[in-house]
């Protein structure tokens, strides 16, 4: 079948250059921008398109205007180079502006005998054979000429029209979609912290602990009697070895009860439940190197705070130290499953329980909590991530370039415990709610690439004349003879033919 039998009545095969032409932007001088006034004149730049639109929010200014490279509202501009490559956005913005080189202005070879709005949608139907041929070669750039040569099925301007005007709507419709879509995520989000909130406060289990009967409140003598044994086996053992025992008097300041760990924070607990404070908590509380190691191409992965979620840690994006480095510097520092880790720098406040059987280090921005038995760690490792906890880790965030909680610091935040077999229970129904969110989020983000291809297959659907059909059929007389798609070229190319600037003759002979 040839590409006439497949057109629909009244269409044209033809190339984008006989319905549009590309106007290339002016290369301005670095030194002639000036600082923008009421008398200065915006240019826009690649970095000014967005995708939709093109703004002189952030243009660069220049004080004289260069004639032949205006910028107009409802110009359509695309990127003709770099890393955005293709990108257009129609310009909605202060006139006069001018156009930067590389920025290309797409214009109606006829403003009387074409559609904006329809053009608008054909080059954005074009979007991927655009990238295809701008990333060709070494480094991303198309010219001009290589869209104006694109094929194109050109319908009349009548249906132009036509489609143009159910693409606004379908396209509205799909962008509301999306819209909607992209929020799901975020009120997922504060549902977590929502839950997070209930389990740290004993909402969550609160009908669950009405039918208890029996349960053992959790104490501060039982969390102190844990810690003690801990520094008893492990630290305690370990100083004697470099005979370096402390006096029983530093021993015991170890061990002191503090008068209270409670701030202005803290909320009432249900009967049973104890606020205590991380330093409490941890046996030990370490943070990796306080200088950037040497870095290998493979060995032991080297985390970051930024490589640590709450959901995992990952090890994709993560740097690498050789092992001689890692057994160096596991004498200070060694994670191990069933400790927490939490970001203390960069990004902070993310709580991480440890269960990772493969060897790995971290750097100073996270700090390695070895905890005590009287605290389940994925209980503790929730708590820390409660809004409660996190407020605070932000409130004792120090710095002003780098900013980072320190260890003294960290140790402070406040967190609510239930006795153990409690904790269990949070545990079970925490993850429960968290398990169903993330399978709306994965079902929301599957939506989402759905949704996406949608507005690729609406444009299809509409420059292959599936839309308009209906419209076709009862409006023979707007797509055939004079005004079909063929007849419509003859008249833009006679209409350029009278505007064609005469040709400079050569000087006679005398």
């Amino acid at each position: 079948m040839s590409q006439k039998e497949w057109l629909p009545n009244g269409w044209v095969i033809a190339k984008v250059g006989d319905y549009l032409f590309l106007k290339n932007g002016f290369a301005f001088k670095s030194n002639s921008y000036v600082q923008p006034n009421d008398v200065t004149y915006p240019v826009i730049r690649i970095s000014d398109i967005d995708g939709m639109y093109a703004s002189d929010a952030d243009a660069i200014h220049v004080s004289d205007p260069v004639v032949g490279f205006e910028v107009c509202k409802g110009d359509l501009l695309i990127a003709m180079s770099g890393a955005t490559t293709g990108k257009i956005g129609v310009y909605k913005g202060k006139e006069p502006a001018f156009q930067n080189q590389r920025v290309g202005n797409l214009k109606l070879r006829s403003d009387k005998l074409g559609s904006t709005r329809f053009r608008n949608y054909l080059i954005a139907s074009l979007s991927e054979n655009i990238l295809k041929e701008a990333y060709g070669g070494a480094q991303p750039n198309i010219s001009g000429k290589a869209i104006e040569n694109m094929e194109i099925q050109l319908p009349p301007l009548a249906e132009q029209k036509v489609i143009a005007d159910k693409l606004d709507t379908l396209l509205a419709q799909v962008e509301s979609i999306k819209a909607r879509l992209e929020r799901i995520p975020e009120i997922l989000k504060q549902f977590r912290q929502s839950v997070l909130a209930a389990a740290v406060s004993g909402k969550l289990t609160e009908e669950w602990r009405g039918k208890q009967l029996g349960s053992s409140p959790i104490t501060r003598k039982d969390i102190l009697e844990a810690r003690k044994s801990h520094w008893e086996h492990a630290e305690y053992q370990r100083l004697c070895r470099q005979d370096k025992v402390p006096t029983n008097e530093k021993w015991k300041a170890k061990y002191k009860d503090p008068e209270s760990v409670l701030d202005e924070d803290c909320f009432a607990l249900p009967a049973g439940w104890l606020w205590t404070n991380l330093g409490e908590l941890a046996w030990s509380v370490k943070d990796g190197p306080h200088f950037s190691p040497k870095y290998t191409q493979e060995g032991v992965p080297f985390i970051s705070g930024g490589n640590i979620t709450e959901k995992g840690i990952n090890f994709t994006q993560c740097k690498f130290i050789s092992n001689e480095l890692h057994e160096e510097l596991s004498k200070r520092c060694k994670p191990e499953i069933g400790d927490i880790l939490y970001t203390k720098g960069g990004t902070t406040g993310i709580a991480y329980f440890n269960q990772e059987s493969r060897d790995f280090n971290v750097w100073v921005h996270v700090a390695v909590l070895k905890i005590t038995n009287v605290i389940d760690g994925n209980y503790l490792a929730k708590a820390m991530n409660s809004s409660h906890c996190y407020q605070l880790s932000q409130r004792y965030t120090h710095g002003v370039g780098n900013q980072d909680l320190g260890l003294t610091r960290l140790i402070k935040i406040t967190v609510p415990i239930p006795p153990l077999e409690e904790q269990l229970e949070i545990i079970n129904r925490v993850d429960q709610l968290f398990s169903t969110s993330e399978s709306i989020e994965q079902q929301v983000l599957s939506a989402l690439d759905r949704v996406n291809n949608l507005t690729q297959s609406i444009l299809a659907k509409a420059f292959r004349g599936e839309l308009t059909a209906e419209w076709r059929e009862a409006n023979p007389e707007l797509i055939s003879g004079e005004n079909s798609a063929e007849a419509l070229l003859e008249r833009i190319k006679a209409e350029r033919e009278l505007v064609k600037p005469a040709t400079k003759r050569g000087r006679g002979k005398a």
